[in-house]
């Protein structure tokens, strides 16, 4: 799903703020957690960061500005 990448590009190219859902998944694709960020402007994105020769998982990291975080 590319709908990150998007928001990122997207946002910042237009330089405007909106309030972003994040929300946690377990492996069965259940919501575990949600979190709502406030006027939320992506600032930094890093990764995949990916190790080869193992069963690793892959890490990126996104940094956001925002005005204010829910937790749901």
């Amino acid at each position: 799903d590319k709908s990150l990448l998007t928001w990122v590009t997207d946002t910042q190219k237009a330089a405007k703020t909106g309030d972003v859902t994040l929300t946690m998944q377990d492996t069965g694709g259940t919501a575990v957690q949600t979190w709502v960020f406030g006027d939320a402007f992506p600032i930094r994105w890093s990764g995949p960061h990916i190790e080869s020769g193992g069963a690793y998982i892959a890490i990126e990291t996104v940094e956001i500005t925002h005005s204010g975080l829910k937790v749901q």
